[in-house]
C-alpha cells in the first residue's frame, strides 16, 4: 500500500474507488449525498473529478505583519505584495492570520526584549501558502525580502503534488 495515499487514522487507500487515468487524472462519479454532508445542496449529486497540477508545488511564505520599528504595514503595503504575487504565479493565494514569530537574531543582542533574552526576536508573521514552481517561489522570495524591507524570509515547500477537485456538470478532464 503506498503510504502517500494512506489515511494515517484508519490506514485505509484514500483513493478506493477512484480511478487514475493516463493523464495522472483521478475520476469519481459520487451517489447523491456520498461526500456532501449537506442535504440542502443541488450540486452533490453532480461528478467530481480530481486532476494532478502538474508543475505546481505547495509552498508557505512568512510575511511579516510589521516595520522594523514594529509598526503595522498599512493594508495598501499588504495589497500591493497580494496582487504581485498574484501575477508573479497566474492564481490565488490562501493568507492565514497572524502567527507569533521567535527567533534568535545573530550578532549583538541590540535593542530586544529583555523578557525574551539576549538575541531573542519576536515578530508578528503572516503565513501564505501559494501554488508556483521553485524558480516563482524564489522570485516571491527576492520580492517579499525587498517589498516589506527584511534582512531574511522563511519559506518553505509544503507538498510536491498539488491537485484540484471539480465538481460540476461541466468538470473537465485537463
Amino acid at each position: 500500500m503506498n503510504p502517500k495515499f494512506t489515511d494515517r487514522a484508519s490506514g485505509q487507500d484514500v483513493r478506493a474507488g477512484v480511478a487514475e487515468l493516463e493523464s495522472g487524472v483521478f475520476v469519481r462519479d459520487h451517489e447523491p449525498g456520498e461526500l456532501s454532508p449537506c442535504p440542502a445542496c443541488e450540486r452533490r449529486a453532480l461528478p467530481m473529478k480530481v486532476r494532478r497540477v502538474f508543475g505546481s508545488q505547495v509552498w508557505e511564505i512568512l510575511v511579516p505583519e510589521s516595520d522594523r520599528s514594529g509598526h503595522r504595514f498599512p493594508l495598501r503595503v499588504h495589497n500591493e505584495w497580494d496582487a504581485k504575487c498574484r501575477e508573479f504565479t497566474g492564481g490565488g493565494m490562501t493568507i492565514m492570520s497572524v502567527a507569533k514569530g521567535e527567533w534568535v537574531r545573530p550578532g549583538p543582542p541590540g535593542a530586544r526584549d529583555p523578557c525574551l533574552g539576549p538575541g531573542i526576536v519576536r515578530e508578528a508573521m503572516i503565513p501564505v501558502m501559494l501554488m508556483a514552481d521553485r524558480t516563482t517561489m524564489d522570485r516571491i522570495a527576492r520580492f517579499t525580502m525587498d517589498h516589506y524591507d527584511q534582512d531574511a524570509v522563511l519559506y518553505y515547500l509544503i507538498s510536491e503534488d498539488a491537485f484540484m477537485a471539480e465538481r460540476g456538470k461541466d468538470a473537465q478532464d485537463t
